[in-house]
């Protein structure tokens, strides 16, 4: 395999970043000349596919994996068309030039056989300056004002829900209506926090995909088990939520003591796993206090509460 790069970028005058932008930000691309078809999907986990046919016949998919209005960005993903390629992933920029001009720039990274990187190198710059050369001869549309997310309503209802068993769980998660999971995104709380603290992103993202977040076994209102918690005990317990909304896969979201649970779920069921997001999760310190036992009762402990109580040790008392 071999590894290539494509960069593009073309000053464009007289056209403001808002006009470029406002063609290129709906990730479909049926504007460039070389393409007769193109439409907008959405796959079993939420992620946008665009679907294209170039005039030759030949069909594409290109998954999106970063959008920002802010940065005016888009970034996305070859999934299937192109003969040899590893993995290849592009992105496209619109930044604000002097006098009212645009910077477009469209890079490429691709990873494909060695008999086939220049080809594609080649077809992709191609592609990119014929794009570059249609925005800058066009005359564009005016921007519409760039939407911004819509307000979380305060009266989105969300359900307390219980997973019979031994622990008996307890989850919380947006009204039902959307139907069995394909994936699951499960929100996983920190050492003293419960499922309530994932209400704003459960209002956020429970009207488009299937969302819920856990009471730790011991957490809020989940029961605790008959002997001490185990990693694998929590693990356990993921595979259980996600059986009860016939998830063949979990999204991961852990704070954490939660991201700690969802790195080691990650090892231990590879095959369940659809993604990761981990904040404050602290693992590499972990292995270093487990190498020789249980990190609350090692001769390192003192190190790892000094550790722990470093950041608020500065905070002045509430009292």
């Amino acid at each position: 395999m071999a590894i290539d790069t494509v960069h593009c970028s073309r000053l464009i005058p007289h056209i403001s970043p808002e006009k470029i932008w406002n063609v290129l930000r709906h990730f479909d691309n049926q504007w460039h000349p070389d393409i007769s078809r193109c439409q907008l999907i959405a796959d079993s986990s939420g992620a946008t596919i665009r679907e294209f046919t170039d005039h030759d016949g030949q069909t594409y998919k290109e998954q999106l994996t970063y959008f920002s209005d802010t940065d005016r960005t888009i970034t996305y993903c070859h999934l299937s068309g192109i003969k040899d390629v590893h993995h290849y992933e592009a992105q496209i920029s619109v930044l604000e030039a002097k006098g009212g001009a645009s910077m477009v720039k469209w890079n490429a990274k691709i990873d494909a056989t060695e008999a086939r990187i220049n080809a594609i190198c080649e077809g992709t710059r191609f592609v990119f300056e014929r794009a570059l050369d249609w925005l800058q001869n066009n005359d564009l549309p005016n921007a519409a004002p760039v939407p911004r997310a819509p307000r979380v309503s305060k009266n989105t209802e969300i359900v307390r829900l219980t997973v019979d068993g031994v622990p008996e769980l307890s989850i919380l998660t947006p009204a039902p209506g959307l139907g069995d999971a394909d994936t699951l995104c499960l929100f996983l709380h920190g050492i003293g926090g419960n499922a309530e603290n994932w209400l704003p992103q459960l209002n956020a993202f429970g009207k488009s995909r299937h969302v819920a977040a856990l009471d730790m076994r011991g957490y809020g209102q989940s029961n605790l088990s008959f002997h001490p918690s185990r990693i694998d005990d929590y693990c356990d317990d993921i595979i259980r939520v996600a059986d009860a909304f016939s998830a063949r896969k979990v999204l991961l979201v852990g704070l954490s003591m939660g991201a700690w649970i969802a790195t080691s779920f990650a090892m231990r069921h590879p095959e369940k796993l659809a993604g990761l997001m981990l904040a404050g999760g602290v693992p590499g310190c972990l292995k270093r206090l487990l190498r020789n036992g249980n990190p609350f009762v090692h001769p390192e402990k003192n190190l790892w509460i000094r550790v722990r109580l470093q950041p608020i040790s500065p905070a002045k008392s509430l009292s």
